[in-house]
């Protein structure tokens, strides 16, 4: 998996536009046919505003819903964050071209 994402960072005095460069992979930990449960490992490096922002995460997901939920370590701020994802396919992709994926990330 890989992509880039973007968003605003509402945490601290004000806000800021958050634009990341990320990569994962993902592993079924039952049948993928049924889609009930994968793990996957995530990296991510971007800019938070103007400030440099990198880190990874930790993602339990039940791909039949689309939803999931895990552990995020933000490198600048040093510290975890839940996360909690949704993600919903926009474009099936096919032998020739690629697909595309739109996925929302909340940090309660």
């Amino acid at each position: 998996m890989a992509g880039l994402n973007s968003g605003f960072w509402f945490e601290g005095p004000g806000e800021a536009l958050l634009v990341r460069a990320e990569g994962g992979v993902s592993r079924s930990i039952s049948s993928p046919v049924v889609g009930l449960l994968d793990l996957g490992l995530e990296g991510f490096l971007g800019l938070r505003g103007t400030a440099v922002d990198g880190g990874g995460r930790l993602l339990a997901q039940v791909p039949y819903f689309g939803l999931g939920a895990g552990a995020e370590y933000d490198v600048p701020d040093q510290h975890v964050n839940l996360v909690v994802t949704a993600r919903s396919p926009i474009r099936r992709g096919g032998i020739i071209t690629p697909g595309g994926l739109l996925r929302v990330n909340w940090y309660p």
